[in-house]
């Protein structure tokens, strides 16, 4: 399996690839971590991009509507899926700013930053500001 990459220009208002490849799944990760390690890339996510249902740590799903709300029900060591089948997603409103995503539940507000947005997952980075 490779990966296709391509990196953009901004030119005219419009982007444009500047130059694509295919490399191996390891060295794609490699590269996405050089992209991130760079201050002055910033992530530009639209809401519609994260509509939907994520996968995230230990099995937990995440799902987000247009309406600005979402659920998500934690799987895994001190999540609510180790209560048993019976266990019930929790509520949370949500809204984008840029790469910041701003997630408010009964009890507590989370501020994330998202880096990147791959497949149907939410990579490590996005899920730093989860308890």
């Amino acid at each position: 399996m490779e990966v296709f990459y391509a990196f953009l220009l901004k030119r005219d208002g419009k982007w444009l690839i500047s130059r694509s490849g295919r490399v191996l799944p390891n060295e794609a990760s490699w590269m996405m971590r050089g992209y991130m390690a760079n201050p002055a890339v910033k992530v530009d996510v639209l809401p519609i991009e994260l509509l939907g249902e994520w996968w995230a740590v230990c099995d937990s799903t995440i799902t987000m509507a247009a309406d600005g709300t979402g659920t998500e029900l934690r799987v895994g060591p001190g999540g609510l899926g180790e209560l048993g089948p019976g266990a019930k997603p929790e509520p949370f409103k949500w809204e984008v700013s840029g790469s910041t995503l701003l997630r408010r539940f009964a009890d507590r507000e989370e501020t994330l930053d998202i880096v990147w947005i791959h497949d149907d997952s939410v990579p490590k980075p996005i899920l730093e500001g989860l308890p």
